[in-house]
């Protein structure tokens, strides 16, 4: 079970901590992800910028056929994913969109002459996460994370 998961059950945190935690998950996602496809390690310290662009990749070669049957009548869920990666890509500081997006979940940041604070920011451009279809989403995110981190089953011996 991701650590997110674990955390989110054990008190009611803000919205600013649980988008925190599912931002992090994404990234660190995202990162193996791209370790498994060969990427030096280096290569992927230095940016939070990898959800909005390899989530959707992900989703769409780890469940397009997986859970076919299920996301049958949600394909819509999948056409959102890449949104979706945007917005929660924007929730990591670092990612601001050349300064157009200085809200994020960790760090108070200033806009306009006033100083903002995450615990106070309803970060309302996530709100779809709280529709079943976000909980199908955070669904889809842990059952990617548990696959690449469960290790494929060993051949028969002697063969």
């Amino acid at each position: 079970m991701c650590a997110r998961n674990v955390l989110l059950k054990e008190a009611s945190l803000p919205p600013c901590q649980q988008l925190h935690f599912l931002q992090m998950a994404c990234e660190k996602l995202c990162k193996a992800h791209l370790y498994a496809s060969g990427s030096q390690p280096d290569d992927l310290q230095h940016s939070h910028g990898y959800i909005g662009t390899v989530l959707p990749v992900i989703f769409r070669m780890r469940f397009s056929q997986a859970f076919d049957r299920e996301l049958k009548n949600k394909a819509w869920l999948l056409q959102r994913v890449g949104h979706l990666a945007r917005e929660i890509n924007f929730l990591a500081p670092a990612v601001d969109d050349g300064g157009r997006r200085p809200d994020n979940c960790e760090y108070p940041w200033e806009e306009g002459g006033a100083l903002f604070v995450p615990a106070e920011k309803q970060f309302t451009n996530l709100d779809f996460l709280k529709a079943q279809a976000g909980t199908l989403f955070v669904k889809l995110v842990d059952v990617a994370i548990e696959e690449l981190c469960t290790p494929p089953p060993a051949p028969p011996s002697g063969v």
